[in-house]
């Protein structure tokens, strides 16, 4: 082995702090990795291979990528380990220690970590690095819940918007008044809205007086630009269905509404109140009832899977248009009733083709989930005592001096390797009776539940009994608009 093989760990946990939200999973993970190959390259090293584990808890061991890069270390499959920093090894300071001052050493491994510039083959410090390291965790922690308690106290005493809002202006003083002009027209949308008009035709009205919308009312005749509102000339539905929503133009406060963390707060008769409880109220409820009726559509989005982004797609509805299925991580989206149309007819010929055939579909599924199940465990077993058996015959060879030096060291290394293949097989044959199993249990339930299905009319139903997973390969990534698709679809009793 070359005495520069070095492997890669990653990991991101849920308490990590790097972690703003979900999109940013599997993207976190890459940023570590591009560092720590970066690093590699650099140095001249050769990456054996890359493990890591998003969204598991340092707090454990327990973790498939860490487990199997202690396993593949033990074996001498590289000597070097790079992290980026000593806690992605694990949360706890003993686990931690102990890898470091133990298990490392007694393998030969030497581990690297970029962030704490850290190298056990060169640390000559007295004082522990994983000490150090976890007393910086606990400051960062520390300092985390300082902002935590600092934005809660803000949130519950004070406005905490750092721009103006439409209808409204600052009096100088840190303080709210009413903007006289601009209250006037939120006035005005609220009672044409309570009236009965539709946003379309109250828009519509706004344009033609020439009516500044707020974005740029506030940018030309404020002269506040909220650089946080994309100023458009003219006002549309999206606008007036905003304003019609906000209860903060009854006079009260609600701050973190938007915010990922917290929950909001509301501060009531923090600012002067421009439109009265009962009509705010009146024009909820003739919102709501407005709705279209595809907000109450049945949909499958918790079926859909984005393996780019690794997340589940949100069923959306803007305006009159019609209901898609919206990717927000990779900004593309597909229409509800397509998927609808092509998964029901999948999951009608699914279940005719197990119908009129069950014990062929069972032998098809059972043969396409367990390619390598085919050798037995009493295969195996008589498979390793005949390489033994071979191995020790060419070891007497050997000593009697039959063979020579290097056509044993060569039929011996291929011995042993297959030897190896065969015991990790035997290992894995208890988890594959598991999964067999198990598939069976999901075999037999689904045959049960397509029995009680009426498969003459399409309902979401149906879908949902044959279909446990849909991944949404997009392959033509080069095109912006009119994309394709490609199904991949998993049933109910394959092991998803």
């Amino acid at each position: 082995m070359k005495n520069n093989k070095v492997a890669i760990y990653a990991r991101l946990s849920r308490e990590d702090e790097d972690k703003i939200d979900g999109s940013k999973e599997s993207r976190s993970i890459e940023n570590q990795i591009k560092v720590l190959s970066d690093y590699a390259t650099q140095n001249e090293f050769e990456i054996y291979e890359v493990y890591y584990d998003d969204g598991i808890s340092g707090a454990t061991q327990e973790r498939p990528g860490f487990q199997k890069m202690l396993e593949d270390a033990k074996k001498k499959k590289f000597n070097i380990l790079l992290v980026k920093d000593i806690s992605r090894l694990g949360r706890t300071m003993h686990h931690v220690g102990k890898l470091i001052d133990e298990t490392f050493p007694s393998i030969g491994l030497r581990v690297i970590s970029i962030g704490d510039k850290y190298d056990s083959l060169t640390y000559k410090d007295d004082e522990s690095i994983v000490i150090r390291n976890f007393l910086n965790a606990y400051y960062l922690k520390d300092f985390k819940r300082k902002i935590h308690r600092s934005v809660k106290h803000r949130s519950v005493t004070k406005h905490m918007k750092t721009y103006t809002k439409y209808g409204y202006l600052n009096d100088g003083k840190g303080g709210t008044i009413i903007d006289p002009y601009a209250s006037e027209i939120i006035k005005r949308i609220f009672k044409d809205y309570v009236s009965g008009k539709e946003p379309r035709m109250i828009v519509r009205e706004l344009n033609r007086e020439g009516i500044l919308p707020r974005a740029i009312y506030m940018d030309r005749v404020i002269c506040k630009k909220n650089k946080y509102v994309r100023a458009k000339e003219k006002w549309n539905n999206g606008m007036i269905t905003n304003i019609i929503r906000d209860y903060e133009y009854c006079g009260h406060v609600i701050n973190l509404q938007c915010s990922k963390f917290y929950e909001p707060v509301i501060l009531r008769d923090m600012i002067p109140q421009i439109i009265d409880e009962e009509t705010f109220e009146k024009a909820q409820k003739i919102r709501m009832s407005r709705r279209i009726s595809y907000y109450d559509v049945p949909h499958i989005a918790d079926l859909l899977y984005d393996p780019e982004s690794g997340k589940h797609p949100c069923y959306s509805v803007r305006d009159f248009k019609e209901p898609k299925y919206c990717f927000r991580a990779s900004g593309y989206s597909i229409y509800v009733r397509l998927v609808h149309k092509i998964l029901y007819q999948d999951a009608i010929e699914v279940i005719k083709l197990c119908l009129e055939n069950k014990e062929k579909f069972y032998e098809y599924y059972k043969n396409k989930l367990f390619k390598d199940g085919g050798t037995s465990k009493e295969e195996l077993t008589n498979k390793i005592n005949k390489l033994n058996k071979e191995y020790e015959l060419l070891l007497e060879s050997y000593v009697s001096g039959k063979v020579s030096e290097q056509y044993f060291e060569k039929t011996s290394t291929s011995l042993n390797d297959e030897i190896a293949k065969c015991e990790d097989l035997l290992k894995d044959s208890a988890i594959q009776e598991i999964k067999f199993k198990k598939f069976q249990e999901k075999f037999n339930q689904f045959l049960e539940d397509i029995k009680t299905v009426e498969s003459e009319e399409f309902c979401i139903l149906l879908i949902r009994k044959v279909i446990g997973k849909v991944i949404l390969h997009d392959y033509t990534k080069k095109c912006l608009f009119n994309k394709k698709y490609k199904l991949e679809v998993k049933y109910k009793f394959e092991l998803i």
